[in-house]
């Protein structure tokens, strides 16, 4: 096992406007990002956007919006690319796609949001009681749909903050033994208090199972945060001692709610 360790002190300022940390650390000001981010031009990209664009689950019976970032050299080439899937792209769809755009990363991203505007339907989805028909509906509608429509290499990575970090953690503990599902697995301060005992028996019957988990984890956390959950889950798998498995871990001094532009610009070169 790998582990990398650094200690990034980062002061930033992004549009997050979520929950799921175990500190009382209080919600960005939805306003000030706005008026933030409408302050500096648009970016120009050498890639190609799509937006406006619905999936219907039959699982979840919820209609969610998703978002395509497709890099810049895709129309004219016949490769296949690998494929970051990113939940709450309705907060991060735009700065994780520049940040791909601008550092010319040869990957296609695809963000999913929630569900219908401000609806919560994360605190359903990513959380324990939600997640197993949330999984079904990546794996056996969704990410199907995607990899149908464009070339992909079926090498997957799964990005999620907070409740998406969360949900990322129970992904986890159901990969496969042989070829991962995901390959890599970027979750930034994860609502990792919100497991329940099924979901850590879960990851012990995939360790009983086989000891091989041929995964890169980037963990991180913000400061006020989930930082001594994250730090908890951190020593679960590193304690395991499982074999080909990579952990990387980083800090932030920033609130919880500001945690994901940081940790995607740093940890995307991990990968990447």
């Amino acid at each position: 096992m790998k582990v990398s360790l650094i200690i990034f002190i980062v002061i930033v300022m992004s549009t997050l406007n979520s929950c799921g940390s175990s500190s009382s650390t209080s919600k960005s000001d939805a306003a000030n990002s706005s008026a933030n981010s409408s302050a500096r031009p648009p970016h120009q990209y050498l890639g190609t956007i799509q937006s406006d664009l619905f999936i219907t689950s039959a699982i979840t019976g919820i209609t969610y919006p998703y978002h395509v970032y497709l890099p810049h050299n895709y129309a004219i080439s016949d490769k296949n690319y690998p494929v970051i899937y990113g939940t709450d792209a309705q907060w991060f769809f735009p700065y994780f796609s520049e940040v791909i755009d601008t550092k010319n990363k040869d990957v296609i991203f695809i963000g999913v949001e929630e569900g219908p505007l401000n609806s919560n339907r994360r605190a359903i989805d990513f959380l324990p009681a939600g997640a197993p028909n949330y999984i079904k509906f990546l794996k056996n509608e969704f990410i199907p749909l995607i990899e149908n429509k464009y070339r992909t290499n079926h090498e997957r990575t799964y990005v999620g903050t907070s409740y998406g970090g969360l949900l990322g953690s129970i992904l986890l503990t159901h990969e496969p033994i042989d070829i991962p599902y995901f390959k890599h697995y970027m979750l930034f301060d994860g609502s990792f208090w919100a497991l329940q005992t099924a979901n850590i028996r879960d990851e012990e019957s995939r360790f009983a199972a086989n000891k091989k988990l041929n995964i890169t984890l980037i963990l991180t956390s913000a400061n006020p945060g989930n930082l001594a959950d994250v730090n908890t889950y951190q020593n679960r798998y590193e304690n395991r001692h499982y074999e080909a498995l990579t952990i990387h871990r980083r800090y932030y001094q920033v609130p919880h709610n500001d945690v994901a532009n940081p940790s995607f610009n740093e940890t995307i070169d991990l990968l990447y």
